[in-house]
């Protein structure tokens, strides 16, 4: 039975868990305009975007190397302090008057806050989901809640922000939140004393643990639907603002509607999709994601009417949502079958797995497509390449999917 500590403890974790997609919903409406009108390219847009999700995905492999369980809980919050120092110190940035040291600067913070985010994704899952492990499903479930759910407040509230103190008053007002709830995360989770159900240390931790992990068959096979959704999010990261400004002119005080209905769309059926996956259908809730995914950005491409198109981008939060969910099951269950010297260490594995695959595909995305192919054409032909390129690559997860769920059915069945 869950005590009352231990229901605040998992409260606060997912809170701070949920204060990190803010720092990455909170710059989209407001970053690339401000860029825009400093005559900065889609380019160098796109790089202050990739720049992030480059440094979590080399923080992902970094974590599962150096870190040990009983350093978990102290690297999870004070992963949240670096978060909303980073936070803080990208709105002073607009203070910079020089184009270059301004980009530069937007770069530096946006590392920091990348590393700080991997350290946060590689812990927040073992730490929170062993605070009461009988319900991993409903607890992984409840995290990516509040991540959408910071999806959804942070254009919200930087709009609100925006409109009454200007660009720095966003970040700096998030940041201070997230410091404020890093600093109640250590309360609960240090001096509550919230540990790892493993609290034996058995012994160095293999170094080679990761590598042997992601080499697994079924691992890259439930790797592809996750990269599909990554890459979906980083073409629209660093296009959606300038789109939806010039087709249905929503610019940085009003746009934040199309963003609310995106957090709040998986938000409202997360308790069923947590509570479906808990009774063994999985497997149905990837299949329905990976079909839904492509539909809803071809819609995107297509619809004129905004609030048709608001539509279609809800089917893109839904669709990731349970593509999130399901993968981090499925990669934890595989970790588990892997019989590593460490048990606890599995989670951690797992979630610098997930985490890399996620943003590595959101860097690409917001580089290549977003950046420098935009360079070149109108967003929306690439949002046609992405659409075409995610509809045939989940064609291939589907079939990848069914082929190696005769080997490792147990892996599909959670």
């Amino acid at each position: 039975m869950i005590t009352c500590r231990k229901l605040l403890s998992i409260i606060i974790g997912v809170l701070l868990y949920g204060s990190d997609a803010m720092f990455m919903s909170a710059i989209v409406p407001i970053f690339p305009l401000a860029a825009e009108r400093r005559g900065i390219s889609s380019f160098w847009i796109g790089l202050v975007f990739s720049s992030m999700y480059v440094s979590v995905f080399i923080g992902s492999f970094i974590w599962p190397m150096v870190l040990k369980p009983r350093h978990y809980v102290q690297a999870y919050v004070f992963s949240g302090f670096l978060v909303g120092i980073s936070f803080f110190c990208f709105g002073c940035i607009i203070f910079v008057e020089s184009s270059n040291l301004f980009i530069a600067s937007c770069v530096a913070t946006r590392v920091l806050g990348g590393i700080s985010m991997s350290l946060m994704y590689a812990c927040a899952i073992p730490v929170i989901t062993n605070i009461n492990p009988e319900n991993s499903g409903i607890t992984i479930t409840a995290m990516q809640t509040a991540a959408y759910i910071g999806v959804s407040l942070g254009p919200g509230v930087a709009s609100a922000l925006f409109s009454i103190g200007g660009y720095y008053l966003p970040f700096t007002t998030l940041g201070i939140l997230v410091i404020t709830l890093s600093f109640l995360a250590w309360i609960f989770f240090c001096t509550a004393n919230v540990n790892l159900e493993n609290k034996k240390e058995t012994g160095k931790i293999n170094r080679y643990d990761f590598f042997t992990f992601i080499t697994r068959p079924w691992v890259m096979g439930i790797a592809l639907p996750a990269f599909c959704d990554g890459l979906f999010t980083g073409i629209i990261v660093s296009t959606l603002t300038i789109y939806i400004k010039d087709v249905f002119l929503l610019d940085e005080t009003n746009n934040y509607i199309v963003y609310l209905t995106y957090g709040l769309s998986f938000t409202i059926i997360s308790p069923i999709v947590g509570i479906i996956i808990d009774k063994g259908y999985a497997s149905a809730i990837m299949v329905f994601a990976i079909v839904l995914l492509p539909s809803s950005f071809f819609a995107m491409v297509y619809i004129k009417s905004l609030y048709l198109f608001i539509v279609a981008f809800a089917g893109k939060s839904i669709a990731g949502g349970m593509i999130s969910s399901v993968s981090m099951l499925y990669f934890i269950k595989s970790a588990e079958k892997c019989n590593f010297e460490d048990p606890s260490h599995n989670k951690l594995l797992s979630t610098s797995l997930f985490s890399s695959i996620r943003v590595v595909s959101r860097a690409l995305g917001a580089s290549v497509l977003g950046g420098i192919v935009l360079e070149y054409v109108s967003i929306k032909t690439v949002w046609t390449i992405g659409a075409s390129f995610i509809a045939l690559s989940s064609i291939l997860a589907m079939v990848v999917m069914k082929y190696l769920n005769f080997y490792t059915r147990l892996y599909y069945t959670i």
